[in-house]
């Protein structure tokens, strides 16, 4: 009150202070399809507080802070949650649900060069490039890492595109992709003797080479065999050579027989029976070529004339006469029975000879009775 007023009587009112209350907005969710990337999920409340993410169907996704991740095919479902603060009670949850399905992507296979041979999944490998839609998830490409080509040529593996290894997991995942194998190309050097027996070459024949490799070509001969020449891939007489393998390459090394050198002569002169017109001489072939003399045959003797004396000198027995093999620096020697009377003191004959291989020679004899 005042002067002019009593005081009043008190009065009181009462009100409730309470907490207010808030809403989610989450959007619904589209499907997807397994393999897509882990992606971010989002909602509001009207509170404008942060919100809290958490999977319903685990089996099938799963979420890491505002991160949902697909894990297989089915239904998935994502709570999105508020849990209030001294202003504001607790939201009521919302779910959004959305389907997980087994899509495919487009993936592409390549080979440099191009038309080698790639699989997928273990089917039948088809010439590369080519494509196929491929569901989201694990599978597996692979080539063989030695690919034939046409004759003489190869393709070696070196490597593919994403550094995997011959056969290799890709995982498919929400966007197309191209894997490439890359393969060297390797040319094949064959290296014959002509003939066959008569030497070797180096390196081995049939060896595969990367393309350019410069190679080394070396021929040995065999015992009985000289090296004449290169021939196809290579020419002349130089041994080794080097050839460059921009392709298959053939290279011949051939090869002669190494020739005899006979020469005749007498080794000893006796009598025979009957005494004073036998006369058996041993003849003597010696070899002073560089190839052995093989089935040595002294095949006649002809051209007998007297030097000194008088009387008819004539072969009565004794060829052709086989000496068999007479190696280089090496001799042999046979008898030959003549008819040679006492009176022929001096007489000349020619002696024929051959051996295999279409060897033939002579040698004119003097000598005394």
């Amino acid at each position: 009150g005042n002067t002019n007023y009593a005081a009043a009587t008190p009065v009181n009112q009462g009100f409730q202070v309470t907490q207010a209350s808030q809403t989610i907005n989450f959007a619904a969710l589209s499907a997807q399809l397994l393999g897509t990337a882990p992606f971010p999920v989002s909602a509001t409340a009207s509170s404008s507080l942060p919100i809290s993410f958490n999977s319903q169907t685990t089996p099938v996704c799963t979420v890491s802070g505002a991160t949902v991740t697909l894990v297989a095919v089915g239904a998935c479902t994502i709570q999105a949650t508020q849990a209030g603060n001294t202003n504001y009670a607790a939201a009521t949850p919302v779910n959004q649900s959305f389907q997980v399905t087994q899509g495919s992507q487009t993936i592409s296979l390549a080979t440099s060069p191009s038309g080698l041979l790639v699989s997928v999944d273990g089917a039948v490998a088809q010439p590369a490039p080519f494509a196929l839609a491929l569901t989201p998830g694990a599978h597996t490409i692979a080539v063989s890492p030695i690919q034939a080509g046409t004759a003489g040529t190869q393709y070696v593996l070196t490597g593919w595109s994403d550094s995997g290894a011959a056969s290799h997991s890709i995982t498919v995942g929400a966007t197309p992709a191209t894997y490439t194998a890359t393969f060297k190309t390797q040319y094949q050097l064959t290296l014959p003797a002509s003939p066959p027996a008569g030497g070797t070459l180096t390196p081995a024949s049939g060896t595969f080479y990367d393309a350019g490799s410069v190679v080394s070509v070396r021929a040995f001969a065999n015992s009985g065999y000289q090296f004449a020449n290169f021939s196809s891939g290579l020419s002349g007489t130089t041994n080794p050579q080097n050839v460059t393998l921009n392709a298959p390459v053939r290279v011949v090394a051939n090869f002669t027989p190494l020739a005899p050198s006979l020469a005749a002569s007498v080794r000893t002169r006796v009598d025979g029976v009957p005494a004073g017109t036998a006369r058996l001489v041993t003849l003597t072939l010696t070899n002073t070529g560089l190839g052995a003399a093989t089935n040595a045959t002294i095949a006649g003797i002809t051209a007998i004339a007297d030097v000194a004396g008088s009387g008819t000198v004539t072969v009565t027995s004794g060829t052709p006469l086989n000496l068999g093999t007479i190696a280089p620096a090496a001799s042999s020697s046979g008898t030959i029975t003549f008819d040679w009377p006492a009176t022929a003191t001096r007489v000349k004959f020619t002696v024929n000879f051959t051996a295999d291989g279409g060897y033939a020679g002579s040698t004119t004899i003097t000598t005394i009775r």
